[in-house]
Formats: C-alpha cells, structure tokens, sequence
C-alpha cells in the first residue's frame, strides 16, 4: 500500500491519494511532500499544504524545491513562507550550491540584497558557475572585487 501512495505522489494521481489520505501516517505525508517536490508535482503538493494535516516548513521546502530545480513550486511556497524575508542569504546560498541561475535570479529579484556574503562568492568562484558570477560581477562589480579581495586577504 505504501509504495502505492509514493508512486501515486510521483505520477500526480489525486484520485488515489485522496481516497487513502486517511491511512496516511505523518511519515507518509512528508515522504509525499518531498516526492511532489523532487518530481514537480505541483497540485500533489498544494494538496497536503491545502490539507493542513501538520505544520509545515515551508523555508524546508523551499531549499528542497531549489535544489530540484523547480521553480513552480518555489513561486508557490514563497509567499507561504511567513518569514522568508529572514532567509534570503540561505535561499541564494542554496541556488548557488545547486548551480541554479534561474532560481538565484528570482531570489536576487526578491531580495534585491545590497550585498552578498564573499563566502558566496568565492564558492561560486572555486567551482565554476559561470553564470552566477557573471550574474554577481554584473550586478556589483565593485562589491564583487572588494568581495575577492577581502577573501584572498583572510
């Protein structure tokens, strides 16, 4: 039966997961959360958030949702996430951690963060992600180098 639910959660089958939804255990529900999000999902999702069976971490989800490279869904969680505006470093640190120039563009926008932590950068440095060192260098060259040159100094 549970291997049901999860294949069910994978594919999208509505149907089936709302008539077994009752046998769901906890476990089960954030097992389906997180394989709406890895398999985009998105209506299995807002589902079990429309549900409201347990509180949900939406900053959790969120990180989840940028590193599966699914940006309906972020666009979703975001305005679910009540003190998102506490975590933008944390979410363009995980769309820099997972090469996601689109998701780290949007976040950028969001944001619009005056500055950006020199750890950023550099691991955006030491492991070639063009595009989003292009993207940093772009919006704030200045910052950008002063960012360098504070990390080649410490």
């Amino acid at each position: 039966m549970k291997m049901g639910i999860f294949e069910w959660c994978k594919t999208g089958d509505l149907k089936r997961i709302k008539f077994n939804r009752k046998v769901m255990s906890r476990k089960d529900v954030t097992n389906c959360i997180s394989i709406a999000i890895q398999y985009n999902q998105l209506e299995v999702l807002k589902y079990f958030i429309d549900c409201k069976i347990y509180d949900i971490d939406y900053n959790e989800l969120i990180i989840n949702a940028i590193f599966n490279n699914n940006k309906k869904i972020v666009e979703y969680l975001i305005p679910k996430e009540k003190h998102s505006l506490n975590y933008p470093y944390r979410y363009l640190g995980a769309c820099i951690c997972a090469n996601n120039i689109e998701l780290f563009k949007l976040f950028y926008s969001k944001y619009n963060p005056l500055t950006f932590h020199s750890s950023m950068i550099m691991y955006a440095i030491m492991h070639n992600l063009i595009d989003i060192i292009k993207f940093l260098y772009d919006k704030s060259e200045e910052y950008f180098l002063n960012a360098i040159s504070y990390s080649i100094v410490y």
